[in-house]
């Protein structure tokens, strides 16, 4: 349960009439995708999620990505919104492209979460119990990520770990326009 407070809080900074969110629907509505094909959103705390540390949607948990993602995500969809890059947890993430918080074959927003430079605060993931939505998930080494654009309509995106030498790629996908 999310105390009222903290809901409040929520609601003022980031809810459906806040100026943070009435400023992200003017800017996506004025993309022209002729000139920009692909939009890729950042944001500090994650919606997707499948840690243990940071419990998604739980009190004491990361309950900041359960709100947004109510909000946001259909945001995302509406504006064909590539991906969207998260941190604050402490481990790598790649969704599948998602609509209304379900895997989707065909192409839609996919959820990351790069943050394994801070990856032993974190605790290990049980790797055998992959939520349906996760495409490749890892926390056993330190890591960054990386997308080169391939073209217009393309992006190679890279989870490179680089714990063991020499570093190496763990996790790589071609994301195209959605």
């Amino acid at each position: 349960l999310i105390k009222p407070r903290y809901r409040d809080r929520f609601e003022s900074h980031y809810g459906a009439n806040s100026s943070q969110y009435k400023w992200l629907i003017r800017d996506l509505e004025a993309v022209n995708r002729s000139e920009t094909p692909m939009i890729i959103v950042f944001t500090h705390r994650p919606m997707w999620h499948s840690s243990s540390h940071h419990p998604s949607c739980s009190s004491g948990g990361d309950w900041y990505g359960c709100e947004f993602r109510s909000l946001y995500s259909k945001a995302f969809e509406k504006f064909k919104v590539n991906f969207i890059l998260g941190g604050h947890a402490h481990h790598y993430q790649r969704s599948k492209p998602m609509i209304q918080g379900k895997p989707v074959d065909r192409n839609a927003p996919r959820y990351i979460i790069c943050g394994t430079g801070g990856f032993k605060l974190d605790h290990p993931f049980n790797q055998q119990r992959n939520p349906d939505f996760v495409a490749f998930r890892q926390s056993i080494q330190y890591g960054y990520c990386q997308v080169r654009f391939i073209n217009n309509t393309h992006v190679l995106w890279q989870h490179v770990g680089v714990s063991n030498s020499p570093s190496e790629i763990l996790d790589e996908a071609v994301i195209s326009l959605v």
